[in-house]
């Protein structure tokens, strides 16, 4: 059994437990209300149809080992590992539009190269709510502009977009969640590698999960087909948690692993939200 197993089976007997959690926690807290658009997702943060209801300021952390190389046999291209540290700000606009950004500061440490740092490629993404009764449904759309270096493998070199498509139904005791998406990805420019862009579809689920009055339980699938030729899709899992110390402090924390061979062995991230 190799790490990628080893780990997604540690996912799925975290989500076993996070289920039975609720039970436990309306046993000890008080009544937990609905979930709302300031509980988001980790993988698909973006691609939720959450809204959020005001500012959003987020620091985060992640951790990700055995990233799938882009050329195992070029320095500096094969599989790597990376920490990042990043700012995500989200504000919502006349209730129903969302605007937001991203970029984060990654360390990457390839098994064929040396540790680079720098800037990760920026996110810019709008997400307007058109439908919110009985069923929550956002449309979107998501830039991702080449901020990265591209001769360190930080970046793209390019820019690349992606429309998508999220849906949600709460319920007294859980909120499902969907999401679809298209992403078009051009030719990366790296350096002494040769790899064509392909377009991707991507896929997702999960569940939200109020225990108590502060906090909710978060299980997550994302699914997204090859990014580039010759490389495989990206299946993920990932349980997460956030806590709500107060109307403007949250914090967040998730882990979880690949289930594909085109996708990390495992991934940890964390961060405190500020809302305002």
């Amino acid at each position: 059994m190799n790490a990628r197993h080893i780990t997604a089976g540690a996912v799925l007997f975290a989500t076993a437990l996070m289920a039975g959690a609720p039970a436990f926690a309306q046993s000890t807290q008080p009544a937990a209300s609905r979930v709302g658009g300031d509980s988001r997702f980790f993988m698909r943060f973006v691609e939720d149809a959450g809204i959020v209801p005001s500012y959003w300021l987020e620091g985060r952390a992640t951790l990700t080992t055995n990233s799938p190389a882009f050329d195992p046999d070029t320095r500096g291209a094969g599989e790597a590992d990376f920490l990042g540290i990043s700012p995500i700000f989200v504000l919502n606009v006349a209730e129903d539009l969302e605007f937001g950004t991203r970029v984060a500061l990654v360390s990457r440490n390839a098994d064929n190269g040396g540790r680079d740092t720098g800037l990760s490629d920026l996110d810019l993404w709008g997400k307007i709510s058109v439908v919110s009764d009985p069923v929550k449904i956002a449309l979107g759309l998501m830039l991702t502009a080449p901020t990265g270096s591209s001769s360190k493998f930080l970046g793209t070199g390019e820019t690349n977009f992606e429309l998508f498509g999220g849906i949600r139904k709460d319920f007294s005791r859980i909120t499902l969640a969907g999401n679809v998406g298209f992403r078009v990805n051009q030719d990366p420019d790296f350096p002494d590698v040769m790899i064509e862009g392909k377009n991707s579809l991507l896929f997702g689920a999960g569940v939200l999960i109020p225990a108590g009055s502060k906090c909710v339980l978060s299980a997550e699938w994302a699914f997204e087909t090859e990014r580039f030729e010759g490389m495989k899709n990206d299946s993920r899992l990932m349980g997460g948690a956030e806590y709500r110390q107060n109307e403007s402090l949250m914090y967040r924390g998730a882990v979880g692993g690949g289930l594909s061979n085109g996708s990390p062995d495992f991934e940890l991230t964390g961060g405190v939200v500020w809302l305002f």
